[in-house]
């Protein structure tokens, strides 16, 4: 039987400042208890006491002076967890079975981190990865809490942030061969494949049959999607000319799965 199965996984989140409701973090606990087959620990690093399942376990963050994504980097840390995880953030929506996730993480034993390609450009992505604590991954705290900077982060021409800093760390220091990334197909925009189902219905559900998780980066968040008027506000505004054809797309679907 695979390592991953045999010993209690950690799963951790961060919910800080008022973006994400605490149903969110209940629901991403109840879609781990439905989908990861092996039991787990469940922990939220938050900024306040929260309203959530006695089984999770809730850990004060309010010290760290970080914000936004910058809190994830924090996680890095040997001295705030020091055990393998699982962190997610809390725009996944879990549509299957973890099983393949757990394997693939077995079998990429030597990998320091193994997360996602960014959605949109050519760098890390941190929505779910799987951290191994070790001097590499603590290397990456480290630099960050000492204000190394990078110059290529400068030089991006956009708004940077956890992902690209821990990408840059990588490349500079040159430990490509200690980071891992889970197959693409695995993990969805729900804006790209809203786009995608607009253009090739037949595609976008093929997309979905092959997915783990469906991420709501940017709007609409799970609750406004699930929210048909405030969807269909918020489309007027961003996407005027897809509007009915986005509207409500896999509205029944998240309803099902987030919860």
């Amino acid at each position: 039987m695979l390592a991953c199965y045999n010993r209690r996984m950690r799963v951790a989140c961060i919910n800080v400042g008022t973006k994400y409701d605490d149903v969110y973090v209940q629901r991403l606990y109840n879609m781990c208890l439905r989908h990861l087959p092996r039991e787990f620990s469940f922990t939220c690093f938050t900024d306040r006491r929260r309203d959530l399942n006695p089984a999770i376990e809730q850990r004060d963050c309010t010290t760290w002076n970080l914000e936004g994504w910058w809190t994830k980097l924090r996680l890095f840390d040997k001295n705030v967890l020091n055990e393998e995880f699982l962190f997610l953030d809390l725009d996944n929506v879990i549509v299957r079975d973890l099983g393949p996730l757990c394997d693939f993480a077995t079998a990429s034993k030597d990998a320091s981190i193994i997360g996602m390609r960014d959605f949109h450009y050519d760098t890390f992505g941190s929505t779910a990865m799987l951290v191994r604590p070790d001097d590499i991954t603590h290397g990456i705290w480290e630099a960050f809490a000492k204000g190394e900077g990078f110059e290529n982060l400068e030089n991006l021409g956009r708004k940077y942030g956890d992902q690209d800093y821990i990408d840059e760390y990588v490349r500079s220091r040159r430990i490509e061969a200690h980071i891992s990334f889970w197959p693409d197909e695995w993990f969805l925009s729900y804006k790209a494949l809203r786009k995608r189902h607009a253009a090739d219905p037949s595609a976008a559900r093929d997309a979905i049959e092959q997915a783990l998780m469906i991420v709501f980066h940017g709007k609409p968040k799970q609750h406004q999607l699930l929210n048909r008027w405030s969807n269909l506000y918020l489309l007027a505004f961003q996407k005027p000319l897809r509007l009915f054809s986005y509207w409500r797309f896999l509205e029944r679907e998240v309803r099902q799965w987030w919860q």
